[in-house]
C-alpha cells in the first residue's frame, strides 16, 4: 500500500536512527494509513533519541516548527485563489504604501466607516 520496500518498512518499524528518512517517504505511510499529512515524520522523529546527527531538544525544536509550517502551508492552500493574487499585489508595493493598505484593511475589520 505504501510503495516502499519490506526492508524501509523493517527498519522505520525497528526505529533505526543511524537511517535517515525524509517527509516524503514517511508521507507514504500517511497516506496508507489516513493519517493526518506529517503524522508519520512527527512520529518517527519523536521515536529515536538522536535523529541524522541531531540531538532530542533540537530535533523537538525542529519537529515543532515543522509542525507550524505545515499549519501554514495548509492554510495557504485552503485560502481562496484572490488572496495570492492580494499577497502578490502587495509585494509590489513599497513599505509605506504596504503600511497605508494594511491600516485601511485593519480598520475595515473593525467595522470603521469611510467617508
Amino acid at each position: 500500500m505504501t510503495g516502499l520496500s519490506g526492508r524501509t518498512l523493517r527498519d522505520i518499524e525497528g526505529d533505526h536512527p543511524t537511517r535517515r528518512y525524509t517527509p516524503p517517504t514517511l508521507a507514504r505511510l500517511d497516506e496508507a494509513f489516513g493519517w493526518e499529512p506529517g503524522t508519520a515524520w512527527t512520529l518517527w522523529t519523536h521515536r529515536s533519541e538522536r535523529v541524522a546527527g541531531v540531538s532530542a531538544p533540537e530535533r523537538d525544536a525542529i519537529v515543532e516548527q515543522m509542525v507550524l509550517l505545515s499549519e501554514r502551508l495548509a492554510r495557504v492552500e485552503e485560502a481562496p485563489p484572490w488572496q495570492t493574487e492580494v499577497i502578490d499585489g502587495m509585494r509590489l508595493l513599497r513599505p509605506e504604501h504596504r503600511t497605508l493598505v494594511m491600516t485601511i484593511i485593519h480598520a475595515l475589520g473593525e467595522g470603521a466607516t469611510w467617508r
